[in-house]
C-alpha cells in the first residue's frame, strides 16, 4: 500500500503545467502529468491549445526562474530558434499618445 502523499498529478502539459510538475518532483516520489495532445516530435502546433498560434514569450525574470528549474534552457531554447529580443530597444512600439521611446530596459525570448 501506497502513501497517498508520495503521488502527484498534474492536468495540462502546457508551460504552466511542466513547470507545476517539475516542482512538484522536489516533493513527490511520482508525478504524472496528463495531457490529451500528443507533444509533436519537432516544432510545430497543438490542436488542443487555442492559443498555439500566438507568439509566446519569456519575460527576462520568468526565463531566469526557468533557468534556476531547468539549466540550460535558455541554450536550449535558442538553438531551437528562441530569439532575445530587448524590450523596448528592438522594437516599435505605438502607444495611444505615440511611439514609445527606445531604451535598454529588459529582455525575453519569443517563441512559439
Amino acid at each position: 500500500m501506497s502513501d497517498a502523499h508520495d503521488h502527484a498529478v498534474v492536468v495540462g502539459g502546457s508551460l504552466a503545467g511542466l513547470l507545476a510538475a517539475r516542482v512538484l518532483s522536489d516533493h513527490f516520489a511520482r508525478v504524472t502529468l496528463v495531457e490529451r495532445d500528443r507533444y509533436p516530435d519537432t516544432p510545430g502546433y497543438r490542436p488542443g491549445i487555442a492559443q498555439s498560434r500566438h507568439v509566446h514569450v519569456l519575460w527576462s525574470r520568468g526565463l531566469e526562474l526557468c533557468e534556476d528549474l531547468f539549466p540550460g534552457l535558455e541554450k536550449e531554447l535558442l538553438a531551437a530558434g528562441a530569439h532575445d529580443v530587448g524590450i523596448p530597444s528592438d522594437l516599435l512600439w505605438l502607444t495611444p499618445v505615440g511611439w514609445r521611446r527606445r531604451f535598454a530596459s529588459t529582455r525575453l525570448l519569443t517563441f512559439s
